[in-house]
Order: structure tokens, then sequence, then C-alpha cells
């Protein structure tokens, strides 16, 4: 189980990573998703741009842009990164 927080409940006793390889990945997991949502937010301030300008708006629903891009470039770059994490702590 690669997951940060389904790793500490049921992780199997015999797998290689310890309790602390699993703190270090969340906390770094937890620091980088911090620092891509910063990077989005502050993208936003240089480009003077206003990112509460909704794109989509669904019943109860407002989608913005700074949502969008947080779903779409936060997430993906997250997963990637926590990957990268596993798999560097696997070799």
């Amino acid at each position: 189980n690669n997951h940060p927080i389904f790793g500490f409940c049921l992780a199997d006793p015999r797998h290689p990573f310890g309790f602390r390889e699993r703190v270090v990945n969340l906390m770094s997991s937890l620091a980088f998703g911090l620092a891509a949502t910063s990077c989005v937010v502050l993208w936003y301030y240089y480009q003077q741009q206003d990112p509460t300008e909704v794109v989509l708006d669904v019943w109860l629903v407002q989608i913005e842009h700074e949502m969008i891009s947080l779903l779409v470039f936060g997430g993906m770059v997250h997963v990637i990164f926590d990957l990268g994490i596993w798999f560097v702590q696997a070799c």
C-alpha cells in the first residue's frame, strides 16, 4: 500500500518500509502539496488575474479558475511526486 495515510493503518508488518519511512513520506507529501498550492496562488497574484472568476455554474456549485488550476496542476504534480518518493524509497 503506497498511500501516505492508509499506509499507517493498513501496512503489512513484513513490508520493508517502517514507521519512520512512512512518516517521512507523509511529511514530504504534505510539504509538496502545500508548495504546489502556493505556486498556483502566487501565479495568479503575479499575473494580476482574478482567480475567483466563475468558469462553470451548475446549480449550487461554482467552479472557478483557481479551483481548476489547483485540481489539475496540484493534483497531477502531487501524484507524480508521491509515486516518485515511493520509487526512490523502494530502490
